[in-house]
C-alpha cells in the first residue's frame, strides 16, 4: 500500500486552518479588549480633565466678578481725585477697602498634570483636542506669572504705603467679604481709637500713581482671564463632542 496515500492529509489541513483561526481569533479578541480599555480610559479621561474645567470656570468668573469691581472702585478714586465726582469719607473707605484687598485665581491642575505626566496624552485619538490639551498649561501659567507679579508690587509699594499713610482699622471695618463675590456682615470689627478722613489721600501724587497701577493690574488680570475662560469653554466643547463619537 502507498504509504503516502494513509497520511489524512484533509484532517491535517483542517486542524492547521483551525489553529490559525483560533490563533488569529486570540489576537483579534485581545486587540478588541485592548481598544476597549484604552477606549474607557480615554472616556474616563476625559470626564476627569471636564469636570476640572467646569470648575475651574466656575472660579474664573468668581475673580473676574471680583477683578470688575475692584476696577469700578478704582475708577471712582481716579475720577474723585480729578475732580469729577466727590465721595464722602465712609464711601471712599469702602473703596480703599476693595483695594488692599488680594484675591488669585486658586485653579484645579490635578487632572490635567496627570495627564500629561503619566504620557497618556496620546490616548486622546482627536488630533485637535490633543494639541489644545498639551498647549493649555502655558494659558494658566501665563495667569500665575502675571498674579505673582502683581502680589509683589504689592507686598512692596502698596501695602506697606497703605500701613504707613491710612489707618488700617477703620478700612478693615467696610470690608464685607471678597469685593464683587460676596456682601456679608463683617465677622472681625476691629476696636478703633480714632477717626480719619483718608479723602486727603486723593491729592497725594503717589498714592494716584498707584491706583493708575491698579488700574492697569485689573485690567491685565481680566483680559487674562477672559482668555483662560475662553480656552477653557474650548476644551469642553471638544470633550463634548469627542464623548458623543464614542456613543
Amino acid at each position: 500500500m502507498n504509504k503516502f496515500q494513509e497520511i489524512p492529509w484533509p484532517r491535517i489541513l483542517a486542524e492547521g486552518i483551525a489553529i490559525v483561526v483560533s490563533i488569529l481569533l486570540a489576537f483579534s479578541i485581545e486587540a478588541w479588549w485592548t481598544d476597549r480599555q484604552e477606549q474607557a480610559e480615554q472616556e474616563r479621561i476625559l470626564l476627569a480633565l471636564k469636570k476640572e474645567f467646569e470648575t475651574n470656570l466656575a472660579t474664573i468668573e468668581e475673580q473676574l466678578s471680583y477683578r470688575r469691581t475692584v476696577l469700578v472702585s478704582v475708577l471712582q478714586i481716579l475720577d474723585a481725585s480729578a475732580g469729577k465726582t466727590t465721595v464722602d469719607k465712609e464711601e471712599f473707605d469702602r473703596l480703599l477697602g476693595d483695594v488692599v484687598w488680594t484675591g488669585w485665581l486658586d485653579l484645579s491642575t490635578g487632572a490635567m498634570a496627570s495627564l500629561l505626566q503619566s504620557g497618556k496624552l496620546s490616548l486622546i485619538e482627536n488630533e485637535e483636542l490633543r494639541q489644545h490639551l498639551a498647549a493649555f498649561p502655558y494659558w494658566t501659567e501665563t495667569v500665575v506669572k502675571m498674579e505673582n507679579f502683581e502680589m509683589d508690587r504689592l507686598d512692596r509699594d502698596l501695602i506697606p504705603f497703605f500701613y504707613e499713610a491710612t489707618y488700617m482699622p477703620q478700612i478693615y471695618n467696610t470690608m464685607k467679604g471678597q469685593p464683587g463675590v460676596g456682601n456679608n456682615p463683617n465677622p472681625s470689627i476691629l476696636p478703633t481709637t480714632e477717626t480719619r478722613d483718608h479723602r486727603d489721600l486723593l491729592h497725594n501724587s503717589k498714592f494716584i500713581g498707584m491706583m493708575a497701577t491698579e488700574r492697569m493690574d485689573h485690567n491685565d488680570a481680566i483680559f487674562a482671564y477672559d482668555l483662560l475662560k475662553e480656552q477653557s469653554n474650548t476644551a469642553i466643547r471638544m470633550i463634548d463632542a469627542e464623548l458623543e463619537g464614542h456613543r
